[in-house]
């Protein structure tokens, strides 16, 4: 399991998942299957898996491990609930929204019952439960939640803590969904400014909010800011992400829709076929995220002139979503 850990800070994904699963066999062989360390690794290997976009082999897992916990635990206990949120991240990873806003429902419910109300993992609750509303379009009630949780983050938590960045990130989003535009264009700037300076360039939380903004300056007609932020997000991802890594994927599509904005219609295609592959390898043929790159790149034949193509395309991707 440290070999594992050693390996993804050296940036190996594919010996680190070696490690892991060894060390998983090893624990499951010696130990048995409900034991601590063998749910511990069986743990560690599912957010590997999920960091490479192997998200079905990590639902496996997450499943299993949760089966074991609800058998060998009383009820409550942190460590189902635990797996409870970790599950209903890989439901969402996958596009399953219904199963994952079910389970983090109950998982918030349990957490308040247990916890005080400011307590990390309960206010962790409240910020995933609101991803499940926007997920669903369920906006307004994305945004109360949003703004709660970030009140009480801010009322427990320095301004400057990776959690408050967080919810001020995911506060922004929700204003924009409600019209608020001006609103969210500030707070995510705000949110850069802040990130640029406690964290490493490359780090994924100030990769995830560059994205976002500069899907904001495309929203508001602000091409030419898109893709100077695009383009620079998706550099710092080729350097620290696996090409299957999903973040990755939606950064090579963002800037595909910043070049189409700007009549870059070439270059747009190019991302749009690599964008597509990758998502086929890395989610179910019908997943939301697979079937929009697959009407994406449809849009770029027809931009291009190959209208057969776009129209083949079209087709499938409409009989996928039927």
């Amino acid at each position: 399991m440290t070999l594992g850990t050693t390996f993804w800070d050296l940036g190996d994904s594919k010996k680190a998942v070696e490690q892991e699963e060894r060390a998983r066999a090893i624990y499951t062989e010696h130990l048995g299957p409900d034991h601590q360390q063998t749910l511990s690794s069986m743990h560690n290997l599912a957010v590997s898996y999920a960091a490479m976009g192997r998200h079905g082999d990590a639902l496996k897992l997450r499943e299993d491990s949760l089966a074991i916990r609800k058998r060998v635990l009383p009820p409550d206990h942190p460590d189902i609930l635990s797996s409870m949120n970790n599950l209903a991240n890989n439901y969402a990873a996958l596009g399953r929204y219904v199963d994952a806003l079910k389970l983090r429902e109950e998982t918030l419910a349990a957490r308040k019952r247990v916890l005080t109300p400011d307590h990390p993992d309960t206010l962790r609750s409240m910020n995933n439960l609101a991803l499940s509303f926007r997920d669903l379009d369920r906006t307004i009630e994305a945004l109360k939640l949003n703004e709660e949780t970030l009140a009480a983050r801010r009322r427990v938590l320095p301004p400057d803590h990776p959690d408050t960045l967080q919810s001020m990130g995911n506060l922004a989003l929700s204003y924009w969904d409600v019209g608020r535009h001006a609103d969210a264009l500030k707070m995510l700037e705000d949110v850069l400014t802040i990130r640029k300076r406690v964290l490493p360039p490359d780090h994924p939380d100030t990769l995830k909010c560059q994205r976002n903004l500069a899907s904001i300056y495309s929203e508001l007609g602000r091409h030419a800011e898109a893709l100077r932020l695009q383009e620079e997000t998706l550099d710092s991802q080729k350097r620290v992400l696996p090409p299957s890594h999903p973040d990755r994927i939606a950064g090579m599509s963002n800037l595909a829709g910043s070049y189409e904005a700007l009549g870059r219609h070439e270059d747009a295609f190019k991302l749009r076929e690599e964008t597509l592959a990758a998502f086929k390898r890395a989610l179910p043929p019908n997943h939301p995220d697979t079937l929009s790159a697959m009407n994406n790149l449809a849009n770029s034949y027809y931009a291009l002139g190959r209208h057969p193509d776009a129209l083949r395309l079209y087709e499938e991707t409409l009989a996928a979503r039927l």
